[in-house]
């Protein structure tokens, strides 16, 4: 399950949030979350451990394959890079994503998959532990 606060800022009130928790019966994926990040354009990412499912405010998006048919796996890191590229780690290793997760970058082993991320100023990614 995971829970979302939500902001919402009126001229005659403070400010107030709304929480809203979402889970499999919403469209995520699975209630086992590992990881979270936030893009850019405000969509929620979230790995899971049956993939990613992103969050655009109104629904959700799952991705568990590839365009090659590649299972995604547990996902343990998420990080956007200076492009808006989207990065996604875990157990079966590192993908590229950019509008569908369609390109593997190596295996779990090589890439060393983790808890940690950093971009280059070439906007290179490495993920660690």
């Amino acid at each position: 399950m995971l829970t979302v606060t939500l902001s919402v800022n009126s001229v005659a009130q403070p400010g107030r949030y709304r929480l809203e928790t979402f889970g499999t019966r919403n469209g995520m994926l699975s209630s086992k979350v590992y990881a979270l990040a936030q893009s850019s354009d405000r969509k929620l990412w979230t790995g899971t451990e049956l993939g990613v499912t992103v969050y655009d405010g109104y629904s959700f998006t799952n991705y568990q394959y590839t365009v090659a048919n590649e299972s995604i796996g547990r996902i343990l890191c998420i990080t956007q890079d200076s492009l808006n590229g989207m990065w996604i780690g875990g157990d079966k290793g590192l993908f590229f994503c950019t509008g569908e997760c369609s390109k593997k970058s190596g295996t779990a082993e090589q890439n060393c998959i983790g808890s940690r991320s950093i971009a280059d100023r070439c906007s290179r990614q490495c993920m660690g532990r």
